[in-house]
Formats: structure tokens, C-alpha cells, sequence
């Protein structure tokens, strides 16, 4: 007999995903918000994307997407998990003074790791806009449906809901 597949758990976690448009300046950014299970780590991977209008097509909600960086901003660290240590442990754990040093913070990021990660949870078109052309419809002034064009991601729909408005001089816009 045959013992049924263990199913691992996620190595990410997507606590959120935005678009931000700076229509003024033609920039996008697309921004996820994770949780890497492994390194025990927060933070954010930005897409930062210019875009134009086609000259071919006089329709002001199609425009083309370049690619022009992708960001890993990482966040603080989660704090380590409880360990089944006895109380005599723990008293002991609880009593030492000593601070940490950088050495014991271990080694440095695996950010091929996390960006590999984060590419198998996130949409393709999310993740790689790049020489994509998308079609943008305002269903109401806090619901946007943008539809891709191109013939890779033909058809793909993605749906954006306002939850806030920007100034233009914000730092969130991006840059």
C-alpha cells in the first residue's frame, strides 16, 4: 500500500498586493507584501515599470509596460519559534545577559531563494510585466479592471480595489 503524499507547508505567505500608477509621470509599481517561512523574514518585492500609450491605438486606458527593476526591500525578522525546552532551560535562557552579536544574527539573506519563492506564488503578469500591453477600465471611480492584450497574457484579468488615494509628492509613488 501506498502512504499518501505529505503536503508541505507554504514557503510564503502574501499578506497583501498592490498597484501603484503615477499616471502624471507613467510609472507603475506592482508591490507584495510577504512573509518568508524559511528565513524566518518580512518585507517587500517592488516591480517598478514605466508605460506609454501606443502611437497605433488613440485609446487613452491601453498602454505598454516596461520593466525596470525588481526590488526585494526586506523587513525585520520574525521572532524565532517557541522551542520545547524544559522550564529549567527556559529560566536559564531568560537569565543570560549576554547580548547577540551580529555573528549569531547568522548568514545573510538567500534572496535568490526568496525571489524564487515569491515567482511561484505570485501571477506571471505580477511578477513580469515586462512588453506587456494592458487595457485599464474604471468600473467606478475605487474599482479598476486591467486586461492584457498581448499575446502571451491574452485575456488575463486583473481586478484593483482603491483603498487609498496618493498625493502626487508621496513617497509611496514609484520612482
Amino acid at each position: 500500500s501506498s502512504s499518501p503524499k505529505a503536503t508541505s507547508a507554504p514557503v510564503v505567505s502574501l499578506s497583501r498586493t498592490l498597484q501603484i500608477m503615477d499616471v502624471q509621470n507613467s510609472k507603475l509599481a506592482n508591490v507584495a507584501q510577504y512573509v518568508h517561512v524559511p528565513s524566518r523574514t518580512t518585507g517587500q518585492l517592488v516591480v517598478r515599470c514605466d508605460f506609454n500609450q501606443p502611437d497605433e491605438i488613440a485609446l487613452c486606458s491601453r498602454f505598454h509596460v516596461q520593466l525596470i527593476e525588481h526590488q526585494l526591500r526586506p523587513g525585520p525578522s520574525l521572532p524565532p519559534p517557541p522551542s520545547p525546552a524544559s522550564a529549567q532551560q527556559q529560566d536559564q535562557a531568560a537569565e543570560a545577559t549576554t547580548p547577540p552579536s551580529s555573528a549569531a544574527a547568522g548568514p545573510g539573506l538567500d534572496v535568490a531563494a526568496i525571489v524564487n519563492d515569491l515567482r511561484r506564488v505570485l501571477p506571471v503578469e505580477f511578477f513580469d510585466p515586462n512588453k506587456s500591453l494592458q487595457d485599464v477600465t474604471y468600473s467606478d471611480p475605487d474599482l479598476r479592471i486591467v486586461r492584457f492584450m498581448d499575446a502571451d497574457r491574452f485575456g488575463v484579468l486583473n481586478v484593483f480595489v482603491r483603498t487609498q488615494v496618493n498625493n502626487p509628492t508621496s513617497s509611496q509613488q514609484p520612482r
